[in-house]
């Protein structure tokens, strides 16, 4: 296939033909394809025991592994969450009649967000279902 004849095949054929699109999801895309590689190969990282000491490290592999461990977020339910959002001011949905309106100021919040659970904001602000 000639560039000139058409471009987009000559570019992109190859991926197109070995690509097949999933029926679960009725799409796909090079960049997802690539997150999902690099999603795994972060997942094989922070599951491998390496005596890494670097904070970042320790940090990530102590979130994971946080987050991984179904029977104590089992055990646990929302309260984690419900108290973590009492400290940013409550939030209408939990508490329903008793939030405060008057008190709730969203600069505090941004600001105790950004200050304190900066980590955080990533998995607040996106979120999605894996396979």
């Amino acid at each position: 296939m000639s560039p000139c004849d058409d471009f987009y095949r000559f570019s992109c054929g190859g991926w197109i033909h070995r690509t097949a699109i999933p029926d679960e999801t009725g799409h796909v895309s090079i960049f997802e394809q690539s997150r999902e590689r690099l999603d795994i190969q972060l997942k094989d990282l922070i599951e491998t025991s390496l005596n890494d000491t670097t904070p970042a490290i320790v940090t990530m592999k102590n979130m994971y592994r946080s987050c991984m461990n179904l029977p104590a977020i089992e055990k646990l339910g929302a309260e984690p969450l419900k108290a973590a959002l009492k400290k940013l001011g409550g939030w209408p949905v939990v508490e329903g009649e008793t939030w405060e309106e008057a008190a709730f100021d969203w600069i505090n919040v941004t600001e105790a967000i950004r200050g304190k659970w900066v980590v955080f904001v990533a998995v607040l602000m996106s979120l999605s279902l894996g396979k």
